[in-house]
């Protein structure tokens, strides 16, 4: 038997002197999961449109797809995630609109929101991980 392989026949992979695991990585990532997750994501852009949607588009897919895959779940999670604690921070700048500074901050949140979520489609559809800043973690793993 290789000494990186264990009785059941997994392997272990390149171990250093201290125990680490040097090679270990999760199962790739499939075409199908990659779409899903890009798909996740670009739903919070309908929430452009129709607000409320930006969050409940998400949180549908996440929900049809989280049993299938830790890819999917991890990335439906950040997507519910960054729709809510923006969904908050923009619905905290209501009151600050009569002095203007709020519509000027309404106004950057939404552009922030639009850019991350392309770039973590982006990431998404390539496999990748990319956090989105800003985020309360309301729904953990």
């Amino acid at each position: 038997m290789d000494k990186f392989q264990r009785d059941d026949g997994q392997n272990q992979g390149n171990r250093d002197d201290q125990g680490k695991n040097e090679s270990a990585s999760p199962s790739p990532v499939t075409v199908n999961e990659q779409s899903w997750a890009l798909g996740i994501h670009l739903s919070a852009l309908a929430g452009l449109w129709m607000p409320g949607i930006n969050v409940l588009a998400p949180l549908a897919l996440w929900l049809y797809k989280r049993e299938s895959s830790a890819y999917l779940n991890r990335q439906g999670l950040e997507a519910v995630n960054a729709q809510l604690s923006y969904t908050l921070y923009m619905v905290l700048t209501f009151p600050l609109w009569p002095i203007l500074i709020g519509i000027v901050i309404f106004g950057a949140l939404i552009v922030l929101n639009v850019v991350v979520v392309i770039m973590k489609a982006i990431a998404a559809n390539n496999g990748g991980l990319f956090t989105y800043p800003f985020v309360i973690r309301f729904l953990k793993k």
